[in-house]
C-alpha cells in the first residue's frame, strides 16, 4: 500500500506542466469569453487553447474566432476597434439627432494553412482546376449531371420507401372516406 501512494504522489508530482498547461487554458477561455484577448500570451498557449477546446466554450463563446484570429495575427492583444466620436450629448455629428450606426468591424483576415502538407494539398487543388476526384479508387463527379437535369433518378430504396409510405396513407384514408361517402349518400 505504501509503494502503491509512493508511485502515486511521484507520478502527480512529475506532471506539472499538463496542470500549467490546463491553467493557461481557463485563463484564455475567461479572457476570450468578452469577444477580445487582453492579456498577453504565447503563440504556443493560443494555439494550444484551441485545438483544446471544450465544446460548451465552443459553442458558446467566441473564443475560437478570437483565438484563432490572435494566431493569424500573431499578437494576443489585437487593436483595440476605435468607438464612434460623440459631441458629449450622446449624439454623433453635429445633426443632433440619433447616434451614428457604429462602423461595421473589418472582416478578419482569412484562414492560412498550418502545415506544408495543407499549403501543399491547396496548392494541387488549384492547379486540379475542374479534375475529377477519385477518393478510393471512386471517381466523386462520375455520374453528375446539372441541376434541373432528369437524367439522374432516384435511389431504389427511396422509391420504395416512397411508393409504402403512399400506400400507407392511402389504407389509413379509404376507411375514413368510405364512412364519410356513405353518409352524404344517406342524407335525403
Amino acid at each position: 500500500m505504501r509503494r502503491l501512494l509512493l508511485v502515486f504522489g511521484v507520478l502527480v508530482l512529475a506532471s506539472p506542466v499538463p496542470a500549467e498547461a490546463a491553467s493557461v487554458r481557463i485563463q484564455i477561455y475567461k479572457d476570450c469569453e468578452d469577444g477580445s484577448l487582453d492579456g498577453t500570451y504565447s503563440q504556443a498557449d493560443i494555439r494550444d487553447a484551441r485545438q483544446n477546446m471544450p465544446s460548451d466554450v465552443a459553442e458558446y463563446t467566441d473564443c475560437v474566432d478570437v483565438l484563432r484570429r490572435a494566431e493569424l495575427t500573431g499578437t494576443s492583444n489585437p487593436p483595440p476597434t476605435p468607438e464612434p466620436i460623440t459631441d458629449g450629448g450622446g449624439s454623433s455629428g453635429a445633426g443632433g439627432g440619433p447616434p451614428a450606426a457604429p462602423e461595421p468591424a473589418a472582416a478578419p483576415p482569412p484562414l492560412v494553412p498550418e502545415t506544408d502538407g495543407d499549403r501543399a494539398a491547396l496548392e494541387g487543388a488549384a492547379r486540379a482546376g475542374d479534375q475529377p476526384v477519385t477518393v478510393g479508387g471512386e471517381n466523386l463527379l462520375a455520374g453528375v449531371t446539372p441541376l434541373g437535369d432528369s437524367g439522374n433518378p432516384l435511389p431504389a430504396p427511396l422509391v420504395v420507401a416512397l411508393i409504402g409510405l403512399g400506400l400507407a396513407g392511402l389504407a389509413i384514408a379509404v376507411p375514413s372516406l368510405r364512412r364519410h361517402a356513405t353518409t352524404l349518400l344517406r342524407r335525403p
